[in-house]
């Protein structure tokens, strides 16, 4: 099992490779940063297609955070287990609000 410290300091690419999942979910004012990332990770860090898992939202229409907060982490707690390490990315226009929705979810 990995250590908080392997994790932190392996490879992101390695890391990827072995077996990481990626989550990410935004609200309409973090879809542009959201998608951003999502192709750092899938281009640059070449990670597999089947670790990144995108939840939403997928328009710039007006959403409320706390709904993909949520999605975020019962997606990142289901394929989360002893075996299979997984990490929530969640971002909104401030990074603020969506965090504090995501950390009130139970399990995070």
């Amino acid at each position: 099992m990995s250590t908080p410290q392997k994790l932190l300091f392996e490879p992101a690419t390695a890391r990827l490779q072995n077996g990481l999942k990626l989550v990410f979910g935004s609200d309409h004012a973090g879809i542009d940063l959201k998608n951003e990332m999502i192709d750092f990770v899938k281009n640059t860090l070449k990670a597999p297609e089947d670790c990144i898992t995108d939840v939403g939202t997928f328009t710039h229409e007006s959403i409320d955070y706390p709904d993909f907060a949520e999605k975020a982490c019962k997606t990142l707690l289901s394929i989360s287990d002893d075996t299979t390490k997984a990490l929530g990315v969640v971002m909104c226009g401030s990074g603020l609000g969506i965090s504090m929705s995501a950390n009130k979810c139970k399990g995070i």
